[in-house]
């Protein structure tokens, strides 16, 4: 991402968990989403090294930006904006970009046509756990913001910097001397301080990071860290700048603090993953360890916090840990590993030991859970069980292999858990491989897919009066099945793409056939998957399609199977 960014003019940096983000100044909107668009294309398959298999790691990123005016309120509002434009992009499949502009209030996509977001439901970004760093920062820290903007020639302080030092919201032109004279400094400081700024001004160091005395609005005194970041134009002068204060003292209060809340999750007070890595790094490294270990993912989560509020999802979430917490005690380490999972470390069980148990938890959960909790409803489980023992020290790949497990239980109907074999590794490389074949077909002008047309036949003429366009994909000479390659194509969003062409194969096909003779009524079935109806401008592509190739609407007939109706996306 750096590489496709450039020094500079830019801040990029690793928000949390799989998530980056970057801030520029002074960029045309446009220039913005082509730079969204080549950093999505620059993570392609083959450039990161799989430290477990001789085959490259297969990502793809998904891109959500916003434009506002430069001002501390304005930061706040781009991340709330472009984190929802994540959440549309990750929403439609994979390996999106999504756009806000501000001007008309529409989301959009990469090539600027309005997303329909009004069938989709969101899941909250944030994690509680840093939702709950950034609350105790802001109550323990005593944290001031600012922001210098050379194009508006202005400082602007934060509301907590207004009252703690009696600071003024905006300074217009501000030089040196007027920044010295503002800022509540003792006066044996300032020389430092003036020094420090003037390094920054002249671009011979790019941040700042003082310790000052400081007088408060209540006049008391004490040591201050100013720490700042620079940012210059093409011509090395500064553009922009923005910096915080912490008091000192409360620097140590807070490391204490948020040490003791980083390792447990803010809803259930229980481990959370940081803790489970750290412990079990430690576990596996000793001798004589084995045992087994289980993750628990709550089905369809997302549907109790749509319809319910997250209210009542956090709710449940703190329902099942306790719950667990109480079956588990003496047994097995719990953990909540993520938003709606659990991680169980069985030490020292056998395989039976821990079926039994997770057999129970289940008949629990669908039974007598409703009759405690505030939703009439039971709770269902898709679960992955792992054996492991001291042979196995790399902790990664136990947990890659864990949620193999837990995925195959999610595809399986007929289980609720599953419990990992080595068959199941090679059906998920096998899986891996099979994208990474797919996306490059895609991206290569289709290759490998067709179109077979099945007739149909008028049972009162017995004449042949449409076809059905099935969608076919080969590699390697063999065909691989509809059922495996078009939920392949609709997890990562390429199905847009594919449909796309499908669409525009199939009128020129309809034209050819009508222009050599065929009935003018003819018609082509074509089947519609749900991502495809999020694009606002679904309809007018068709028509226009249709119009190109100089045809009917009644030429072309969309069907849309059952499972769009079912879709989420569209409640």
């Amino acid at each position: 991402l750096q590489s496709c960014v450039g020094p500079g003019i830019s801040m990029l940096a690793r928000k949390n968990g799989d998530r980056f983000i970057l801030v520029m100044f002074g960029q045309e909107h446009a220039k913005m989403v082509k730079l969204a668009i080549k950093m999505r294309l620059a993570v392609e398959p083959g450039q990161i090294e799989n430290p477990y298999s001789k085959d490259s790691l297969y990502i793809t990123i998904s891109c959500g930006m916003a434009t506002v005016p430069i001002t501390p309120e304005g930061f706040s509002e781009a991340e709330k904006i472009a984190e929802k434009c994540l959440l549309i992009a990750k929403a439609g499949g994979s390996n999106r970009v999504i756009q806000f502009d501000g001007r008309t209030g529409r989301y959009m996509d990469s090539e600027f046509n309005a997303v329909n977001t009004d069938t989709m439901s969101f899941e909250p970004m944030e994690s509680m756990e840093f939702e709950q760093l950034n609350n105790s920062i802001k109550k323990l820290g005593l944290e001031c913001s600012f922001m210098y903007s050379r194009d508006h020639q202005i400082i602007e302080f934060s509301k907590d910097a207004q009252e703690l030092f009696e600071m003024p919201h905006k300074v217009s032109n501000p030089g040196i001397q007027k920044i010295l004279e503002i800022l509540p400094i003792i006066p044996a400081d300032r020389g430092n301080l003036l020094t420090a700024l003037q390094e920054c001004i002249s671009a011979l160091k790019s941040s700042m990071e003082l310790e000052v005395t400081m007088r408060f609005s209540n006049s008391e005194r004490a040591r201050v860290l100013i720490r700042m970041n620079c940012l210059y134009n093409e011509r090395g002068n500064l553009s922009f700048a923005h910096g915080s204060m912490f008091k000192i003292s409360n620097i140590f209060e807070i490391s204490k603090h948020l040490d003791t809340i980083a390792m447990v999750n803010s809803i259930t007070g229980l481990p959370n993953r940081k803790s489970f890595y750290q412990n079990m790094n430690d576990f596996m490294n000793a001798p004589f360890n084995e045992g087994h270990m289980v993750i628990m993912d709550i089905q369809d989560f997302k549907s109790i916090n749509g319809m319910f509020g997250h209210n009542i999802g956090d709710s449940t979430i703190k329902k099942v840990g306790d719950i667990l917490t109480r079956m588990t005690k003496q047994k097995a380490e719990l953990y909540h590993y993520a938003l709606d999972q659990f991680v169980l470390v069985f030490k020292g069980t056998n395989e039976k030991e821990t079926i039994d148990f997770v057999e129970r938890a289940e008949k629990f959960f669908l039974t007598a859970y409703a009759a405690t909790a505030e939703l009439t409803t039971s709770i269902r489980f898709n679960i992955g069980i792992i054996y492991y023992n001291d042979e196995m020290k790399h902790l990664d790949e136990l947990m890659v292999n864990l949620d193999i497990a837990l995925q195959k239980a999610k595809r399986n109907s007929n289980e609720s858990f599953h419990l990992f074999n080595a068959a199941d590794k090679d059906e998920y490389m096998q899986r891996i491989n099979l994208e990474k074949n797919i996306f490059e077909a895609v991206q290569n002008n289709f290759r490998g897919f067709s179109l077979h047309y099945q007739p149909l036949y008028s049972t009162a003429t017995n004449e042949c009066v449409g076809a059905e366009a099935l969608l076919r994909w080969s590699y390697a000479g063999k065909p691989v099945p509809p059922s495996v390659v078009i939920p392949i194509l609709e997890h990562n969003g390429w199905i847009k793409q594919v449909g796309n062409w499908i669409l525009e194969t199939v009128c020129k096909q309809c034209a050819e056939w009508i222009d050599g003779g065929t009935q003018k009524n003819f018609y082509v079935h074509i089947n519609l998957s749900v991502i495809q109806l999020d694009k606002q401008e679904f309809v007018d592509d068709i028509l226009d399609m249709v119009q190109k190739y100089g045809l009917e609407t009644h030429n072309i007939v969309l069907e849309i199977t059952e499972s769009v109706f079912v879709s989420e996306r569209l409640f």
